[in-house]
Parts: structure tokens; C-alpha cells; sequence
């Protein structure tokens, strides 16, 4: 891409500037209204079926108790001890689809119940991992887990391609009975004692939770490969059961919309061809301004600098973009300034 200055008195005027403004933030608010902020993710790395489904003892289609020793099991609505009994009268739903409770807009994807569904760590310092299928960046990570046999104390590593990590330390996991922040309370539970489901009283417990991991901004642009969770505590049986992210990109959209946009804009707003990246009121004490554009996966696809004393840059690019959503970024005497912006 080729940029070129221009000083204030060539810049667009404020009242067009505002009037681009606000069609930018009409068109943004539609498109991150109407994509969804929270994606499930694939991973590989369960090593136990905690799930009993179908007809006999809960042991017979589930490998290992939810609880560890407690010896209970989680159920979906197939499950019956014997074929004549009337079906649980709290489940999980045979789709595995969980929409969270505690945060609007988060689903989590149980793996089958006919298979491993849960990472289940019920021994000291000795790590789990979940590997991402296809890394993906993120701002945040919500996991679906809960302890049973009592809390436990976990630390979550994620860990990126570039093999950086962040290290969640000392990290409360509820036990899976009255603990808050539930994803989905309710969702019985049998034994192979009495073999029989959770009756009637059994309608808040129990519990999976939703367990978020919030990246720090450095970390926004890094595709995560895996994610580590080690039992620190010596008790409670600690299973994570899924994972979803919020995507980095729509995160910083719905943050910067929400704090002061007008400072930096985008001129045009959709983009066709060469555009202007105009800053608004920013004081420059520096010698200059990084700037940087990102597509709507994070990837860093154009970077220059303004000098001090400009406030515009004009970008012509010499291979055009792709249509799709970008963020233009401001670096500006350590503070950050963001504006999205559409190419069509």
C-alpha cells in the first residue's frame, strides 16, 4: 500500500466526517449485532465419559463417575436403568447443546455421550490438555467445567503457536453442587448404587459452570493451539467438558464502539479504493504514530507511521483488499485507538 499526508486544511470536513461517522457506526452495529461474538471451538484431548445414556446401570455406557470416588455420573434424557422406567426428569439434552446462563450469547458443544466427554483430572500437578483442531486467535476463552467430591483449585495454561503462554494460576473451581456462575444447573445425575436418576427435588443441582480466561491484549492477535488444566488442590475431581471463545476482533468492535470511536475514523466508510485514516483531536507528543490495519481474523495486513505535526493519512492501496471488516489502530504515546472499518 502506498500512504501520503495531508495536513488539516486538506482533511475532510467535520460535518462530513461525522456524517461518515455515523453511517460507520449504523453499518458496525448492524454487522456485529447480527455475527455471533462467541464461537464454540473443536478440541481434542477428553479422556473420559462421564455421561451415562440408554438403558442399564450408569456404568455400563459411562467410563468414569463425574465425581471421581463419589461414584455419581451425569445423565442425558435417553438414560433409564431399566427399560420401562419413565424417562429422567432432569437431563442433559441428547444434542450436547448447552446455551450458558451466565453470559448471553455463549453456547458450549458437548462432545457425544457415546464417547469421551469431558477432560477429567482427579490427581495432583499432573496436566490435561485440550488441543485446538484449528488455532484460532481470541480475547477470551470460556470453559464449561465443574469440580465434583468438593472444589478445586486448577491453573490454566493457554498456550499460542509462537509456543508464548498465559498462565492463569490458583483458579477456584466450584464444586458441582450450590456453587454461582452456572452455565446450566439442574441437569441430573445417577449412581450405580440405585442406579435411578435425580428425582423431582433435584431441579438447581447439578451444576457446570462457566469459567472465563480473559487474554490480555498483547495476546489478541496469537492463535491459541492448547489450552492445560492442573489440579493444584489434593481434592476435588475437576472436569472440563468444552470450550468457547470470544473472537478478538468482534470483542475490540463492541469495547471501542461503546468508548469514544470519533477520535480516530475511517474516510470514506465502506471503503471502495484509497481511503484516509484521520485522527481527531489527538494530541501528538511523540515523533510519531504507529499505525496498523487488521483484518477481521487479526492478522496485521498493512502498518506505517504519521509523523508528528500530521493528523490524516491517505492509504492507496497497491493490492486492493479484500472486502470484509478491518480495524485500523492508532498508537498514540502508549495509548491505543481503534475504528473499524468496511471494504467493499
Amino acid at each position: 500500500m502506498k500512504t501520503e499526508f495531508y495536513s488539516n486544511s486538506q482533511s475532510p470536513s467535520g460535518r462530513t466526517l461525522k456524517l461518515y461517522y455515523c453511517t460507520l457506526l449504523f453499518i458496525l452495529t448492524t454487522v456485529f449485532n447480527t455475527t455471533a461474538a462467541f464461537i464454540p471451538v473443536v478440541v481434542t484431548g477428553f479422556n473420559a465419559d462421564v455421561v451415562a445414556n440408554g438403558v442399564g446401570v450408569a456404568n455400563t455406557s459411562a467410563t468414569v463417575p463425574f465425581d471421581g470416588n463419589g461414584g455419581y455420573y451425569l445423565i442425558d434424557s435417553t438414560y433409564r436403568f431399566n427399560g420401562s422406567d419413565p424417562a429422567p426428569l432432569h437431563s442433559l439434552l441428547p444434542s450436547g447443546l448447552i446455551h450458558s446462563a451466565a453470559t448471553s450469547g455463549v453456547d458450549f458443544h458437548l462432545e457425544s455421550f457415546s464417547a469421551n466427554n469431558s477432560l477429567h483430572i482427579d490427581t495432583t500437578g499432573i496436566p490435561g490438555v485440550l488441543t485446538f483442531t484449528s488455532p484460532q486467535s481470541a480475547s477470551a476463552i470460556y470453559l464449561l467445567a465443574a469440580s465434583g467430591s468438593g472444589a478445586a483449585t486448577v491453573t490454566y495454561t493457554v498456550t499460542f503457536t509462537d509456543v508464548s503462554t498465559q498462565v492463569f494460576s490458583t483458579q477456584t473451581l466450584a464444586d458441582w453442587y450450590l456453587g454461582t456462575g452456572f452455565a446450566i444447573a439442574g441437569i441430573g445425575r445417577a449412581n450405580i448404587m440405585n442406579a435411578q436418576p435425580t428425582g423431582t427435588a433435584a431441579t438447581t443441582n447439578p451444576r457446570l459452570y462457566e469459567k472465563v480466561l480473559t487474554l490480555s491484549v498483547s495476546n489478541y492477535n496469537k492463535l491459541i493451539a492448547s489450552i492445560s488444566v492442573t489440579r493444584t488442590s489434593t481434592s476435588g475431581a475437576v472436569n472440563v467438558m468444552a470450550v468457547t471463545i470470544s473472537d478478538a476482533m468482534t470483542s475490540v468492535a463492541a469495547i471501542d464502539l461503546q468508548t469514544d470511536p470519533i477520535l480516530l475514523n475511517v474516510y470514506p466508510n465502506p471503503v471502495i479504493n484509497e481511503f484516509s485514516i484521520v485522527l481527531n483531536g489527538i494530541k501528538i507528543v511523540n515523533a510519531t504514530v504507529k499505525l496498523a490495519i487488521y483484518s477481521i481474523t487479526g492478522e496485521k495486513v498493512y502498518t506505517t507511521e504519521i509523523s508528528a505535526g500530521r493528523s490524516d493519512v491517505m492509504v492507496k492501496p497497491e493490492t486492493l483488499l479484500a472486502p470484509g471488516i478491518y480495524m485500523a489502530e492508532a498508537d498514540v504515546d502508549t495509548k491505543i485507538y481503534r475504528a473499524k472499518f468496511i471494504v467493499r
